[in-house]
Order: C-alpha cells, then sequence, then structure tokens
C-alpha cells in the first residue's frame, strides 16, 4: 500500500474500493495476488505433509481470502506498508492461515465400536502386583477409558489421540487429572 494522490491503494488498487467490497477492486486484488498466496499455503503443506492434496491447499487459500474480509476487513484495513510491501505482509497472513489449518486438520479416527469388544477388557495383571479395584464413580467414562488404553493396551498419548480425534495433550491432561482422582480416592482409603 502506497499513498497516491491522497488515497490509500495497495500497488495500484484502491484500499478504499477494496474493503467497501467493490467487485472490480476485490477481482483485481484476487487475480493479482492469488499467485503468491497459492505459492506460500503449497510451500507449507509441502514442508509439513507427506501427501499434498490439491483440494486442501485450494480450501486453505480460500481461508485466506475469507481471514482478509472477516470482520468487516479487520486485517485487510490493518496493513501497513511502512512495516512490509504487500506481498510480504500477504505471506506471513498465508502461513499463519496454512499453519492453522494444519493444526485443525484431524487424523484418521477409528470407531471404537470398530476396534472389536475387547477394548475395554483388561489384561489379567501378572506378577505380584497389588491390583485395587476402581469403584464405578470415581472416574469419568473417558478418564477409564484413556487410563484402560494407557496401561492395559500399552498405547501412548499420541496414539490415543489419534483414536479419539484429540490432541495428545489432551489425553495427558485427562491421564493425569484421572491420576490425581485416584491418588486422591487410595489415599483416602489407607
Amino acid at each position: 500500500m502506497i499513498k497516491e494522490r491522497g488515497r490509500s491503494v495497495i500497488i495500484g488498487l484502491n484500499l478504499k474500493k477494496l474493503v467497501r467490497g467493490d467487485r472490480k477492486t476485490w477481482n483485481e486484488f484476487v487475480d493479482r495476488f492469488s499467485p503468491v498466496i497459492y505459492a506460500a499455503v503449497w510451500k507449507i503443506f509441502r514442508t509439513h505433509l507427506t501427501d499434498v492434496n490439491d483440494c486442501d491447499v485450494e480450501d486453505a487459500v480460500q481461508g485466506v481470502f475469507l481471514r482478509l474480509i472477516r470482520d468487516d476487513f479487520r486485517l485487510l484495513k490493518s496493513y501497513n506498508p511502512r512495516r512490509a510491501s504487500p506481498v510480504t505482509w500477504l505471506t506471513i497472513v498465508t502461513r499463519s492461515t496454512a499453519i492453522d489449518c494444519l493444526r485443525r486438520r484431524k487424523l484418521a479416527t477409528v470407531s471404537l465400536d470398530a476396534q472389536g469388544p475387547d477394548i475395554s477388557a483388561p489384561r489379567r495383571p501378572t506378577g505380584t502386583a497389588t491390583v485395587k479395584i476402581i469403584p464405578p464413580g470415581i472416574l469419568s467414562p473417558r478418564q477409564e477409558l484413556v487410563l484402560k488404553l494407557i496401561f492395559d493396551r500399552g498405547m501412548d498419548a499420541g496414539e490415543i489421540a489419534g483414536l479419539l480425534g484429540v490432541s495428545p495433550q489432551t489425553i495427558r491432561s485427562t491421564r493425569h487429572k484421572a491420576l490425581v482422582k485416584l491418588r486422591k480416592f487410595f489415599s483416602s482409603k489407607d
């Protein structure tokens, strides 16, 4: 964006018309900058994914344009030509949006019913360890499931997260809260 005869412009495009939603100005903006945005999204996806899907890239590119117009063009209005060129600024916005898209991607999940009926059946304990029975109602169903998958199945937080469609941090947090509840319950019984 540069000042040209008292008007704000982004490389020849009137910013005021652009943020008012002028169709011709918007189409010129999209034509001029979509190759830059597409290339930046493609680079981010290629860096972080083994299989880059054209549909995912196009969705992320659309996400960038939506982000620019969201909240009455708030982000587009925030462009400051003294801080960066339009291409640099759009590349930064695009990288941020593409990384957000990658974070939101869900891993393939499998229904717990498809895993078979034995997913909740614990294995028989071995050795001389004392096994205490957990009374019902102490843990939530999700906490019970997470503990069974960790301790009975030997799964790690990443595997369980993929199975349940949540983040590994959520699994670690659920495990921690369940163990705190169990420690509190069993310490008060001894």
